[in-house]
């Protein structure tokens, strides 16, 4: 794991750089997530953000899109960004530019293509980044709670399987999302979680843990234990670092988490 502001095509450190944190890199296979670097604590969109759909200014967002997109070595078009909506619905890219309207609505993204990004903006909600290099497909989830008591993961794994991916060769990576330390939920909420993923304190709402149900749904799909990643960072607690909706309101910008497949040669 490494804390960079990096420009890839280069393979060096920049002015005019992204803030991003690996989380693998194998030269066949780059997965990461931006974090908010320089930013003002009076502006919630301060820092890096690419989301498209929080009313963030359009300038803002298109530049730091653009700014990734140098930084992988590839254009901007190739960088894929769903407009997610809690869903468990899975887009499957097999050719670029990707129409908008096929990743609207879309809360995991699968492609088999070279020199493409897929990836999903989050500010609390888990991402989830999947890859078996053997077959050559990879994927990236939004897995908030309502996605993944919904399916989103399980939906996830079944499309890569049908892309060609074997569930036992696939590695898991979970990049920073809010923590059992924070996620404070309702009954309503917690009732939908397995009881191991909830924690309870006294006078206390229940505490949902977001990763180790995302781990078990995994495990259960067939990928093995050792193959998964926690980063392990809760993004409300490091709401100075990490763009966080409970710490900064839904108003406010998001970590890009993204996977690509051979597009670094590093």
């Amino acid at each position: 794991m490494r804390h960079i502001l990096m420009s890839m095509a280069a393979d060096s450190v920049a002015v005019a750089s992204v803030p991003l944190l690996s989380l693998y890199d194998s030269g066949e296979v780059y997965a990461a997530t931006t974090f908010r670097g320089l930013s003002r604590a009076d502006d919630a969109y301060s820092g890096f953000s690419l989301c498209h759909y929080v009313d963030d200014e359009t300038s803002h967002w298109q530049q730091c899109r653009d700014e990734l997109a140098s930084c992988l070595g590839i254009s901007a078009d190739m960088v894929v960004v769903p407009r997610q909506t809690h869903s468990a619905r899975v887009a499957v890219v097999d050719s670029v530019p990707v129409d908008s309207r096929d990743i609207d609505g879309v809360d995991a993204v699968v492609t088999a293509l070279q020199g493409v990004a897929v990836g999903v903006n989050t500010a609390d909600c888990l991402p989830l980044l999947l890859c078996d290099e053997k077959a050559g497909v990879v994927c990236a989830v939004h897995a908030g709670w309502r996605g993944t008591v919904g399916g989103v993961v399980e939906n996830a794994v079944d499309c890569m399987v049908r892309a060609g991916a074997s569930a036992g060769d696939i590695h898991g990576f979970i990049a920073p999302h809010i923590g059992v330390c924070c996620f404070e939920v309702g009954d309503e909420v917690a009732c939908r979680f397995h009881p191991e993923d909830v924690v309870h304190h006294a006078d206390e709402k229940p505490h949902v843990n977001l990763s180790a149900a995302v781990v078990r749904i995994l495990v259960s799909k067939g990928v093995p234990r050792e193959n998964i990643t926690d980063i392990g960072e809760c993004t409300r607690c490091r709401s100075d670092r990490y763009f966080s909706a409970r710490a900064l309101g839904v108003a406010s910008g998001r970590n890009f988490s993204f996977i690509i497949k051979k597009a670094l040669n590093r």
